[in-house]
């Protein structure tokens, strides 16, 4: 996809403005304030509220003919700096656009160590389906460090249970392998490959060797979460 003449234009003055200043900075409470933006007026059309959902202070934006999709904006900034006020002239975008826009200001680190911004977002999210509106009119969306807070807003429950799914399925895999080492072993048949003969021994390698990792891969796969 190509990119836009404003996109590039965009970029260069970020890094003019921003990164510049940054180089060399130590304190996180310098960076914060080198990263907070000149104050943005709101359109008139939108309007901004506060909101706390979840335990979780934040904005809600909304413009003129509001639709039913609601737009979770998780801002960026490293997770130590920036808000949703810093963020208004994205939020205030797409409120425009017709989204009812909720953006939450979750802890900054290092005050608040990881995962607390990853809790927020989670807990905001949460509160956003407890207030009534259904999972498939909420898009989550962000940019930097907020454009990686979707993938870890996700549940641990969802994750652990992926990687179960992985496992099990690679213990399946290797227990069909080891079962044709096994087959062959048994039956005494012959193995080759170009003209070239394959030996038992590696049969009964491959037997131990599949058969062991399919073990583990239904082990772990199939255990109780957290024993």
């Amino acid at each position: 996809m190509a990119v836009s003449l404003q996109a590039r234009l965009s970029v260069w003055i970020v890094k003019w403005r921003v990164k510049r200043r940054l180089k060399g900075v130590r304190d996180y409470r310098v960076a914060r304030k080198i990263l907070r933006p000149d104050p943005y007026q709101i359109p008139p059309s939108v309007q901004v509220s506060p909101v706390h959902l979840g335990g979780i202070a934040g904005e809600h934006l909304q413009g003129p003919s509001p639709s039913e999709n609601v737009l979770l904006y998780l801002h960026g900034g490293g997770y130590f700096a920036c808000s949703a006020e810093t963020h208004r002239p994205i939020t205030a975008f797409f409120a425009r656009e017709g989204f009812r826009v909720f953006a939450p200001d979750y802890r900054l680190a290092p005050e608040n160590p990881f995962p607390a911004a990853v809790d927020d977002a989670v807990a905001f999210y949460r509160a956003l389906l407890n207030a009534g509106y259904p999972a498939k009119r909420i898009v989550v969306a962000g940019e930097s460090a907020g454009g990686g807070a979707p993938e870890r807003r996700r549940p641990r429950e969802d994750r652990v249970m992926e990687q179960k799914t992985f496992n099990i399925v690679a213990g399946v895999i290797f227990a069909l392998v080891a079962l044709v080492h096994l087959i062959r072993i048994l039956l005494g048949w012959p193995a080759g490959i170009g003209g070239w003969s394959v030996p038992m021994w590696v049969s009964w390698i491959g037997l131990i060797v599949a058969g062991g990792l399919a073990f583990l891969g239904l082990r772990f796969g199939m255990r109780r979460h957290g024993s």
